[in-house]
């Protein structure tokens, strides 16, 4: 079960407050349709990628909720096999991707380099408790366009994504 968003910031605020209060600490308008319905007419897409479930819920629902759409997996096969679904289906592709540095099987990096095989425009933010100076050398040659250190700064990320997707 996802920890709730109010427990990531460390207090005892409802959802709505923390998201709120986030946008409004970084200077954003939060959005008056928090049901999960598009902001706008044709939302941006992000794939999260993270071995940690809770994460992958709190970030999946917190983005939902700010009018993005938002597709999950739990590994880097999963992942691609997402990609390789939104490609062959001619569906709307993704806009961004967040992605765990290290994962089971495949790390982040690995994972984007194919990735970016098949989506050579998509932008990344590669989240890591792990990478050291090397890893995230790395992460930044294979093309990734932010590294984010954990435990995420929940307005640091927003404040990237908005700039990654504008």
């Amino acid at each position: 079960m996802p920890i709730p968003a109010a427990q990531i910031v460390g207090d005892s605020r409802t959802y709505r407050d923390v998201t709120e209060n986030c946008y409004t600490e970084i200077g954003l308008l939060c959005p008056e349709n928090f049901t999960g319905k598009p902001m706008q007419d044709n939302p941006k897409r992000i794939l999260i990628v993270d071995d940690d479930a809770d994460i992958v819920a709190n970030l999946a629902d917190i983005l939902r909720d700010i009018g993005y759409q938002t597709e999950s997996a739990m590994d880097g096969s999963a992942a691609l096999k997402l990609v390789d679904l939104h490609c062959s289906n001619g569906s709307r592709q993704f806009d961004l991707c967040l992605l765990d540095f290290k994962m089971p099987g495949i790390d982040g990096v690995e994972l984007f380099e194919q990735i970016r095989a098949k989506l050579p425009q998509l932008k990344a933010i590669m989240m890591t408790a792990y990478a050291g100076d090397d890893g995230v050398k790395r992460a930044v040659a294979a093309g990734t366009w932010k590294v984010l250190r954990k435990p995420v700064d929940i307005k640091k990320l927003l404040l990237m994504i908005d700039e990654a997707v504008a």
